[in-house]
């Protein structure tokens, strides 16, 4: 998934260069000596269908790499992702205690009960905050671009 994600924004770079380099104006000639650029409708139509493309990819392919990220975590955990994987509890948490308990009225509860806690390796924990760095800055990067293609936009009184 992310490298179909990573491609479209490949395409989506391509495209919105070549959106924003698209020459939208026709040369007439008054006469022999004057020549003027007139904008032309149908190149103007042009631009834009390149431009939405390109943000239509560049978003798309910033989805796919997110989920991309979330899926490989999961493969990494031994999480399942489909529904079936799930309606077995065993196939979850294969290591998971089975703890019975039975309902205690309110007033017999004579101390705080002791939680335990299991430490995760630091490697683990390093790693999951580097992959959501990484994931915040495709985010961050693509509402940059997103940012920018509208102030242009508005700029141009194209929105």
């Amino acid at each position: 998934m992310r490298t179909a994600g990573a491609v479209l924004v490949a395409l989506a770079a391509l495209l919105l260069i070549i959106a924003v380099s698209y020459e939208t104006t026709v040369t007439s000639f008054d006469s022999d000596f004057l020549q003027r650029e007139t904008y032309n409708l149908g190149k103007l139509q042009t631009q834009i269908m390149f431009l939405h493309a390109g943000l239509g990819f560049l978003i798309t392919g910033c989805i796919l790499i997110g989920f991309g990220a979330v899926a490989e975590r999961m493969d990494a955990l031994n999480l399942p992702r489909f529904k079936q994987e799930i309606d077995d509890s065993d196939q979850i948490f294969p290591n998971a205690e089975v703890i019975e308990s039975t309902p205690i009225a309110p007033q017999e509860i004579v101390s705080e009960p002791e939680i335990s806690t299991v430490e995760a390796p630091d490697e683990e924990i390093t790693s999951t905050v580097d992959q959501r760095r990484k994931s915040l800055a495709v985010v961050a990067i693509a509402a940059i671009f997103a940012i920018v293609a509208f102030i242009i936009l508005k700029n141009e009184n194209l929105i």
